[in-house]
């Protein structure tokens, strides 16, 4: 029994033919210098139709029939830059991503780019209004109560502002791939950025209520 794939890797300009797994491990044989000088060029995707050639081909050699499958994993930790989860800094997160999609669409043609000529500024500021807020909410000194609400308002005015910039830059969107008629095509895009945008929403009255009411 024996399962042949045939693969290429254009950008390293490798071509792996005729790797053969059999029941007895037989098949062309690679030096070790070899797989360590080209193992390490193959891309995700590669790696990943591998992957899938040989679980097929060992699945029916370690199940039998009418058997359950018993599978061994391993975890590991990953240390990576994620913050602690606030109602403040989840405003942030939602206007950045929102951003995010309002300057695809704008690269692919489907929104003009001329009233987001300021893009740039409402990441800086919403990220500069968004840690001055957590320091005053979760910082001390005096007058800590007025401090808190001063801030927090300026963060929540400015969080207003690009929302409602948000709603009239998808309206344009709606305008856009309805007149040319692209809504399957951008679905996908509109879909995150109405997400986005409400979770803009979301946040803003989770944090305005605690704080300014």
């Amino acid at each position: 029994m024996s399962f042949t794939y045939q693969l290429s890797y254009t950008k390293s300009e490798l071509i792996f033919k005729n790797l053969i797994w059999t029941r007895v491990g037989e098949g062309k044989r690679f030096s070790l210098q070899s797989i360590r000088d080209n193992v390490s060029l193959l891309d995700e995707e590669t790696l990943n139709k591998i992957n899938e050639v040989v679980v097929r081909a060992g699945y029916p050699l370690v199940k039998k029939k009418g058997e359950g499958l018993r599978i061994k994993a391993d975890t590991y930790v990953l240390e990576s830059d994620v913050h602690f989860p606030t109602d403040v800094n989840l405003l942030w997160d939602a206007g950045r991503k929102s951003l995010d999609v309002i300057e695809d669409a704008i690269r692919e043609g489907l929104l003009e780019g001329k009233g987001w000529r300021k893009s740039n500024y409402w990441r800086r500021e919403l990220k500069r209004l968004m840690r001055i807020s957590t320091k005053a909410l979760f910082g001390g000194g005096r007058n800590k109560e007025e401090t808190s609400k001063e801030r927090v308002k300026s963060y929540l005015e400015l969080a207003r502002g690009l929302s409602e910039k948000i709603e009239a830059g998808m309206l344009a969107i709606y305008e856009r791939a309805l007149s040319t008629n692209q809504v399957d095509a951008y679905a996908v895009k509109i879909e995150r950025l109405e997400y986005f945008h409400g979770m803009i929403n979301k946040h803003r009255d989770l944090v305005e209520r605690p704080v300014l009411s």
